[in-house]
């Protein structure tokens, strides 16, 4: 008996309905511990206990207020992450996701899965841009502030964490209470100036997570608490990061090696983003530079394994660090699915580079080290909980400044849900 091809096949291929009783909420969370957020406070969102929250739909939105001093007073990086230090999600009383320097990796996300295109058509919710100069495809980086006076922008985007992340809905009605905490990072590192930071002032009003939720009937709910395993859970499967940094100092010369304790079953990808210190890296920690200074070379070890198995060199084709990159997002073949934001001034930045808030270092070092790329199996990455992660980096010149080597680890999360106790563990 011959088989239809799919696109007469008008019985196998109609779509099923939506159970009925199906609602739609869009949901919008106020801080539950003040209203306004100075520098090094937090900010705490307590999710509703109640409903399906649609993970890709999760998204901050907030009024930014500050107010310069004389002499050119800049917000480095992507502006709309600039104020996170840090991003913690808590469930029950445990926190199962704390993201540090989370202002610097989403600047390295945006920077590495939207191309000068799409920041330039979402400069609004960024905050890219500003005021001072009119605003043009050279200058979506950072954000011009006008001197001596109060500032006031509304930045809107994606909040990634370890919930939006979820390839399921997340069922908050059979989940301890859910809590997204941010920490807000120093004036310092928000700001780039040409005066001393210190003396202007920052504050976030206005701020709300919103996110959509869906609701179902009871026979559903009695549905989905049916489908756990033998021990009366039900996965999710998520992903989140985790970052380490060491300090390369200045002078440093030959084959270096450094130790990150970053324990995980299944890593899916390893970044380095070598951090600026110096006066003239202009962004510090959000710039990276090129250690190797054009003469050297780049690779990681897990468990006694390379990654990449030969090292990426600077010397014999520096672009190929680049598609390396590539690959660690997505396929480095499919040249219409890779989306950067880095031109070559920025990528070639090295340890002496003189940078600017328009354009800041962006040398990024990525390494793709899953088993299979593929979302069907719950680890489908390597694992370091027996052994730590080593970066391995050859100098060929001995470095003029000290550089911030931060390592970051994408990996995979399981996050299991006792539906009858409402209590949640997440492996990873």
């Amino acid at each position: 008996m011959s088989v239809l091809p799919k696109e007469i096949n008008y019985v196998g291929s109609r779509p099923s309905s939506l159970p009925r009783g199906t609602s739609c909420i869009s949901a919008v969370v106020a801080p539950s511990n003040g209203s306004t957020f100075a520098e090094n406070s937090q900010i705490q969102f307590d999710l509703p206990s109640r409903g399906y929250l649609v993970p890709e739909s999760v998204y901050i939105r907030y009024k930014f207020n500050c107010t310069t001093v004389a002499g050119t007073t800049d917000i480095r990086g992507t502006p709309v992450y600039m104020p996170f230090q840090r991003l913690e999600t808590i469930i029950g009383s445990a926190v199962v996701e704390s993201i540090t320097n989370y202002n610097q990796l989403m600047h390295m996300l945006v920077n590495c899965r939207m191309n000068v295109a799409q920041k330039v058509g979402y400069s609004q919710g960024l905050g890219i841009g500003g005021v001072a100069t009119a605003f043009t495809f050279d200058n979506c980086n950072g954000r011009a502030l006008t001197a001596s006076v109060a500032n006031t922008a509304f930045f809107s985007a994606p909040l990634g964490s370890l919930l939006s992340s979820c390839d399921h809905l997340y069922p908050l009605k059979f989940s301890p209470s859910v809590r997204l905490q941010l920490t807000m990072d120093s004036i310092a590192n928000v700001f780039t100036a040409t005066t001393a930071p210190a003396s202007a002032t920052y504050f976030l009003s206005n701020v709300e997570l919103c996110f959509d939720m869906i609701e179902f009937d009871a026979s559903v709910d009695a549905m989905v608490a049916s489908m756990v395993d033998d021990r009366g859970k039900i996965m999710i499967k998520s992903q989140s990061y985790l970052s380490s940094g060491q300090t390369a100092v200045a002078g440093s010369l030959g084959s270096l090696e450094y130790i990150y304790n970053l324990r995980l079953a299944s890593i899916k990808s390893l970044y380095l983003y070598p951090a600026g210190t110096h006066a003239n890296s202009l962004n510090k920690f959000i710039d990276a530079l090129d250690i190797t200074i054009n003469n050297g070379s780049y690779q990681f070890y897990v468990a006694s394994l390379p990654y990449p198995p030969r090292p990426l060199s600077t010397v014999l084709n520096k672009a190929g660090i680049q598609s390396e990159l590539s690959a660690s997002f997505g396929p480095v073949h499919d040249l219409l699915t890779t989306n950067f934001s880095i031109n070559p001034t920025e990528f070639n930045y090295t340890n002496t580079a003189t940078t600017t808030t328009a354009i800041p270092g962006k040398f990024f070092v990525g390494v793709n080290t899953e088993r299979l790329s593929s979302n069907a199996v719950m680890l489908s990455g390597i694992s370091s909980q027996n052994s730590p992660i080593s970066l391995r980096i050859d100098l060929g010149t001995a470095t003029t400044n000290a550089q911030v080597l931060q390592v970051i680890a994408l990996f995979d999360s399981i996050i299991e849900i006792d539906v009858a106790n409402k209590q949640v563990s997440v492996l990873q």
